[in-house]
């Protein structure tokens, strides 16, 4: 077998701007990578700013610590 034939075949582009979800706040926004997830409305929370994990915290049932 050879060694490429399990790795996972890179796109020929990377990722450009897309419509997602906002992680927060649920509405769509146009985000300019794939790892944005979360509105400029919700960036500029006060929650976001403060530690980050004050809205996760109160959601979260567990997961890594």
């Amino acid at each position: 077998m050879k060694s490429n034939a399990l790795r996972k075949e890179e796109p020929a582009q990377p990722e450009q701007r897309r419509i997602r979800n906002c992680l927060k706040c649920n509405d769509k926004f146009e985000s300019a990578w794939a790892g944005e997830r979360v509105c400029r409305k919700c960036k500029g929370g006060s929650s976001w700013q403060s530690s980050g994990l004050d809205g996760i915290s109160a959601r979260s049932s567990g997961g890594r610590r």
